[in-house]
């Protein structure tokens, strides 16, 4: 097959390219042929289709975040020279928007898109909204979000939000994929919940690279300065994903106890400042990190890794590429977490429970040996139930579905 894989960024910026690159790496070990096509960006990888890939639109062309006529004509462009089986669309939203949707819908190639949060279904794709979960139960409610600011603290983005997702009904676009793919099974629960057709959505397990022991590997930079033995939050560092709280709970834990921070985002100046408000001096503040050496010398190095996100987290690659190094994971009890974090690899925490976040972190430095088994017994798991072999495997059939729907609509209804 000839796929199109489409995400509006082609670099590695969070979960949602770390998975792609899984894929087209997954997909690409069958012997099949993957087509990137994204926004264009100085830090892209490396791509023969880069000269396919549009220029963002400039800020003053608002109206673009909603429908890109440039991106349409470059995956015209795109489509003629490679001819396409399928496309399989990742995030999309604002950047390469539904635009390609509407392309590929005129050239019948068949859809299949991967549901790393919730735009789908909703103009609050992460169902967040300040510091707390926040469920739309109807197409009357989204004029809430609007009504409570509730993106980004915004009236214009919360307009912007529900203004596309009423253009999305409006053109069809969504409802013109023939497959969703779930990368747990809360959020195909969701999905369905939400109104897309529970026959058109599949659960994909996302795989994770087999990584090499990197113990012994000299990585130059910060992870010389980190030394012994600590506790690790690598991710994004925005509401969301729980660090206000974190750094909450982590004031009550022993000064003995050292937490390194890995990332970047829009808490991170008001976390820092947090931090030194409560006098937290046993905390390593270690920036933005992509290089894999370097994470990976984090990761092994680690006790266990702090997941304290409070939103609906999906399938989140921190959880994975920890259990993939052996490293156990304290994670919040919430979303498609208990998918991937249970008693025998790793620990599970209301996410709301803060005495309960310590006292696992407690138990984590006084029982070494017990989490180094919960660890070994997670990497076991990671091997077995998330190879790329496995994964790439459910993501074929999952494409011939589709291109079979696109070829007989009739039948596919009929089978569905």
């Amino acid at each position: 097959m000839t796929i199109l894989e489409l995400n509006n960024f082609f670099y590695r910026r969070g979960g949602s390219e770390t998975a792609l690159f899984e894929t087209i790496a997954a997909l690409e070990e069958r012997g099949h042929r993957v087509v990137p096509f994204a926004m264009s960006h100085p830090e892209n990888e490396p791509s023969e289709f880069v000269g396919f890939f549009p220029k963002p639109a400039p800020r003053w062309q608002f109206w673009k975040r909603f429908y890109n006529p440039d991106v349409a004509a470059k995956l015209e462009q795109l489509i003629a020279e490679v001819k396409p089986d399928v496309a399989h669309l990742h995030n999309i939203a604002y950047h390469l928007t539904p635009a390609v949707i509407a392309v590929l819908r005129r050239h019948h190639i068949p859809i299949v898109q991967t549901l790393h949060d919730y735009q789908a279904v909703s103009p609050l794709p992460l169902l967040f909204s300040r510091g707390k979960i926040y469920e739309l139960q109807d197409k009357v409610s989204w004029l809430g979000v609007i009504v409570r600011r509730a993106v980004h603290g915004s009236y214009l983005d919360s307009i912007a939000a529900v203004f596309a997702s009423l253009l999305d009904l409006l053109f069809g676009w969504t409802s013109s994929v023939n497959r969703f793919l779930a990368p747990s099974i809360f959020a195909a629960n969701i999905a369905a919940r939400y109104g897309l057709p529970e026959e058109h959505i599949r659960v994909a397990h996302q795989s994770i690279e087999e990584h090499l022991d990197c113990q012994n590997l000299e990585v130059r930079g910060q992870t010389s300065e980190v030394g012994g033995k600590y506790f690790l939050y690598l991710g994004r560092l925005a509401q969301e994903k729980g660090v206000d709280e974190l750094l909450e709970w982590w004031a009550r834990v022993s000064p003995s106890h050292r937490l390194v921070i890995a990332g970047t985002g829009p808490c991170e100046q008001h976390m820092r400042e947090r931090a030194r408000a409560l006098g937290l001096t046993n905390i390593l503040w270690f920036g933005a990190v992509w290089d894999p050496r370097t994470i990976a010398k984090l990761y092994e190095g680690a006790l266990a890794v702090l997941v304290p996100s409070q939103w609906y987290e999906n399938a989140p690659y921190t959880a994975l590429e920890a259990m993939s190094h052996a490293t156990p994971v304290i994670a919040s009890d919430i979303g498609g977490l208990p998918e991937l974090v249970e008693d025998s690899r790793g620990w599970l925490v209301r996410p709301e429970d803060p005495t309960a976040w310590v006292a696992a972190v407690r138990w984590v430095a006084e029982h070494p040996q017990d989490a180094r088994r919960r660890g070994a017994q997670a990497k076991e798991w990671v091997a077995l139930e998330r190879a790329r072999s496995n994964y790439a495997a459910e993501l074929e059939g999952v494409f011939e579905e589709a291109v079979a729907c696109e070829r007989n609509p009739m039948w596919c209804e009929a089978t569905a």
